[in-house]
């Protein structure tokens, strides 16, 4: 199956240059290598019109930008920020939140972030 972010993200190259094609769905592939991204639909909402037809759909994404180290995951999170910005790949995007964790069983670092993507 396709994912329009997922190919948005793979097709920019300074997120390309640092995680290649690791990006995954919902979870890391286990012992993969990082840096490298997991995309999560948290949620998809039609947004009908009065007529009852579906006019857009609004779907909001979390997207993991994992790292062993703190700046670099800081700096593919920017990455990942820039290249979501604006239309393309038949969304638009807008970042909603960001935030850190320390996931202390892998020793990675997780910048967190959020989407609205309206399609």
């Amino acid at each position: 199956m396709n994912f329009p972010i997922r190919e948005r993200l793979i097709a920019d190259a300074a997120v390309f240059a640092v995680v290649g094609s690791r990006v995954y769905l919902d979870n890391l592939a286990q012992e993969c290598t990082t840096p490298a991204i997991s995309i999560l639909l948290v949620s998809d909402a039609p947004q009908p019109m009065l007529s009852g037809q579906e006019a857009a759909t609004n779907e909001q994404w979390q997207v993991d930008c994992w790292a062993p180290v703190y700046a670099d995951a800081h700096a593919l999170a920017g990455n990942v920020t820039t290249a979501m910005q604006g239309n393309g790949n038949g969304f638009t995007s807008v970042r909603t939140g960001r935030s850190v964790a320390h996931e202390t069983d892998t020793g990675l670092y997780r910048v967190t972030l959020e989407f609205s993507l309206w399609l």
